[in-house]
């Protein structure tokens, strides 16, 4: 399987500067620099983490069928597109005939990006390994920054309003007790995302791209 980008995405901020002003009660300009900085930074670390791509691209994938496994026809699963959600399919190509595959043969399940292949009866099964390879064409991601799922804006907000409080105060103080003895509780980061909050995680774990 091998991916290329045709264009990149041309936005890749998750909120607006607008939203996070209204959010953060700002009605000056004085900080819109620095808050526009910041949610192409918060916005870019939530890509990271999450090993996601969110702007809108267009992308051309090869997916390779193991002709010399065996002489025999076998099947496997539906053909997983590295990228999603699926704005738009634009073609699936046969390579051993260079010829576009009926739509009707196919269907998508654009959320999860997931192509399966249709039965005669119009059931979804699996691929078999009369095609030598696969060429999908297609365009993914969300329309940002608007279309950005909600729980996404959740979390740059969540990152900028904490980016924001550490300008005064330890960032990492999560609870602190007056009376009596003073008793605090910390958060403490470690590893590659140290600088994603337990709060912020929550909100962007279903987006989580897993790594193998």
């Amino acid at each position: 399987m091998s991916l290329t980008v045709l264009t990149p995405p041309s936005e890749s901020d998750l909120t607006t500067l607008e939203v996070v002003k209204e959010e953060l009660g700002i009605m000056d300009t004085g900080l819109d620099k620095m808050l526009s900085r910041w949610i192409s930074e918060a916005s870019a670390t939530i890509g990271l983490v999450t090993n996601r791509t969110f702007g809108l691209e267009d992308l051309s994938e090869t997916f390779r069928f193991d002709m010399q496994r065996t002489n025999l026809v076998y099947e496997v699963p539906p053909l997983r597109l590295s990228r999603y959600p699926v704005a738009e399919l634009t073609s699936l190509i046969d390579m051993s005939t260079s010829l576009p595959i009926d739509p009707g043969s196919y269907d998508l399940d654009a959320e999860k990006g997931l192509i399966w292949r249709l039965s005669t009866m119009g059931w979804r099964s699996l691929w078999w390994t009369g095609y030598q390879d696969l060429i999908a064409t297609y365009t993914a991601g969300y329309d940002l920054p608007d279309g950005a799922p909600l729980p996404l804006q959740e979390a740059v907000l969540l990152l900028i309003k904490h980016r924001l409080a550490a300008r005064s105060r330890d960032p990492n103080l999560r609870q602190q007790n007056v009376p009596g003895v003073l008793e605090q509780t910390w958060w403490v980061p470690s590893g590659a995302e140290s600088a994603i909050p337990p709060e912020v995680a929550m909100k962007i774990e279903p987006y989580r791209e897993q790594v193998v």
